[in-house]
């Protein structure tokens, strides 16, 4: 506290002008720790207007993503330098992102953040402040030199930014090291991100069954068990040693009838990148596509809960059973 005459004055480790916070070393790091909390508590309750089944379709998920998003990028001319090196306001909004990807895309919340992202059709956030930097800096220009901003020229310097963000993207997801993490979706879509986005506008996002097959987080042998719910990690329905997205899609005996269809499409060597290469330029291949994993998942889905059942009925029989010194047998 300062004294001014007579007058206390309470003083702040930072200031806040215009929305922006800037703290002692005028930095924003400060602004970073304030922003990221309000867009996640509007992520969660915007979540709850986003099921994954049922619920709005794409675009209006995609609308409701971007009012959040637009909280964080407030101000992102003045600190998207500043925030490519700053790794913890960094790996927050990288948590925001994932939280509400997931929602937009009808994902499992443990698929990884790129992939949601990917799948979303919401490039990573600092990409975003960077291109509004950029956008910011070409609109001063043209101030400068007396010259007016038209109409065509603001569409087109939208148009080549979103090109460029695309770009950029794939060349951070070509820089992953470590994609253990969703790398079935990075592998099959970083090729394809401009095709990817523009099939998210016109017919919307793949459905919640359908995603699980491309990310591999759902009703899995392997994602069961790593999560815990189950024992083992083995297919239920063939009986195989391992259940995971792959097996289910190129190999379980039990779905034999339903891939026929697919590979009388896309020929016999299925594996993700092609379907997706497919579903991108064939609209029958993504009809047949999302059809083999509604049914192949409604049959595991229907099988596990048959199994919860069976499991939770057998508990409450031994609860019912009195104290072994009571019984006759």
């Amino acid at each position: 506290m300062l004294l001014v005459g007579n007058t206390p004055v309470q003083t702040s480790p930072y200031i806040k002008y215009l929305g922006l916070t800037l703290d002692e070393n005028w930095t924003f790091g400060t602004h970073f720790q304030s922003v990221v909390p309000k867009a996640v508590k509007a992520a969660i309750s915007l979540g709850h207007l986003m099921p994954n089944i049922g619920g709005p379709v794409w675009k209006a998920r995609k609308l409701y993503a971007t009012a959040v998003r637009s909280i964080i990028l407030y101000g992102a001319p003045v600190w998207a330098d500043e925030l490519q090196h700053n790794r913890l306001a960094l790996a927050e909004i990288r948590r925001f992102e994932r939280r509400l990807a997931v929602r937009v895309a009808r994902l499992y919340r443990t698929t990884a953040t790129d992939a949601a992202c990917i799948l979303a059709g919401l490039p990573p956030l600092h990409l975003e402040a960077v291109s509004l930097a950029r956008r910011y800096n070409f609109k001063k220009r043209i101030e400068n030199q007396h010259r007016v901003l038209t109409n065509e020229i603001s569409v087109q310097l939208r148009k080549e930014e979103n090109q460029k963000i695309l770009a950029d993207w794939k060349k951070e997801l070509y820089k992953l090291t470590n994609i253990s993490s969703g790398h079935r979706v990075i592998m099959a879509l970083r090729d394809l991100l401009p095709e990817w986005q523009a099939e998210l506008e016109e017919h919307g996002a793949l459905d919640y069954r359908t995603a699980q097959i491309i990310t591999g987080h759902g009703v899995f042998g392997d994602f069961l068990h790593r999560i815990g719910k189950e024992g083992s990690a083995k297919c239920w329905e063939c009986g195989a040693s391992k259940d995971g997205a792959d097996h289910t899609l190129y190999e379980c005996s039990a779905f034999t009838t339903q891939r026929d269809l697919l590979i009388q499409l896309i020929g016999p060597h299925v594996n993700l990148h092609s379907i997706m290469s497919a579903i991108l330029t064939d609209p029958s291949v993504k009809s047949t596509f999302c059809t083999f994993c509604q049914e192949v998942i409604s049959i595991k889905e229907k099988n596990e809960t048959e199994r919860r059942r069976e499991i939770l009925t057998r508990r409450t029989r031994r609860r019912r059973r009195p104290p072994a010194h009571l019984r006759r047998d």
